[in-house]
């Protein structure tokens, strides 16, 4: 047996060296395998190798997962997702409607996923800091622009996007300390959720408080001065 240690990015479980079958939780594809996780996640070497934006559209096309947040997480432990970096500010908005419609509140077609993310994937990384804006809350934004069919033309629709994305801002900045981009993310889930009842009608069902499933692994976490904190472990 070989000595190496590998660990499962989803878990973190230690892989164990066994030549089996795995099933790919990204795309549902059956290979053969030399490493496992103990509890059962495997990585097709084809999803292993996408990009941010390629497993994004392929992981949402084939889940029929409804939690969100099951969405959310399985999505960013790809191997491709950094810690920090522009690649969350696309995902939101693609993981929610996902969601809602594998529970069925929302006729949406995973092919528009690749057009919602045009609208934010060419944001860059770091203006939290350098011009004052996020664009996690810019994808709450332009979720619900998509979902209302708001132009710079548009009157309420227009409005009611704005207001989401400052909504956004003010509470990311109240949160204070450096840039974090796993609470962007919760907070922006927060405010999309807030805005999808109140204009569309949609609840996405989140169930429990929102806890961070990464402070153990970031070395900057506010810890208790982030609401999503889940303690040490």
């Amino acid at each position: 047996m070989s000595s190496a240690k590998f660990l499962c990015p989803i878990c973190g479980e230690e892989l164990v060296e066994k030549k089996t079958v795995g099933r790919c939780i990204y795309c549902g594809k059956e290979e053969e395998a030399h490493w496992i996780c103990p509890n059962g996640h495997y990585i097709c070497e084809e999803c292993r190798l996408l990009n941010q934006k390629e497993i994004t559209i392929k992981y949402l096309s084939y889940t029929k997962e409804k939690d969100v947040l099951k969405i959310l997480h399985t999505l960013i432990k790809h191997p491709s997702f950094n810690f920090f970096g522009k690649e969350y500010h696309f995902v939101l908005g693609p993981v929610v409607l996902t969601s809602l419609k594998n529970q069925g509140k929302l006729n949406w077609d995973p092919r528009r996923n690749a057009a919602l993310i045009h609208r934010t994937e060419f944001i860059p990384y770091g203006v939290c800091g350098t011009i004052g804006t996020c664009g996690v809350c810019s994808s709450v934004g332009a979720t619900l622009s998509t979902l209302l069919k708001a132009t710079y033309m548009s009157d309420r629709e227009r409005s009611i996007s704005l207001s989401s994305v400052s909504e956004c801002l003010k509470e990311l900045a109240n949160q204070g300390g450096p840039r974090c981009c796993k609470e962007s993310i919760y907070v922006g889930l927060k405010v999309l959720d807030r805005y999808l009842k109140r204009y569309l009608d949609l609840d996405l069902s989140i169930k429990e408080k929102i806890i961070c499933a990464f402070s153990n692994r970031n070395p900057e976490c506010k810890k208790e001065r982030c609401e999503f904190y889940r303690g040490e472990i």
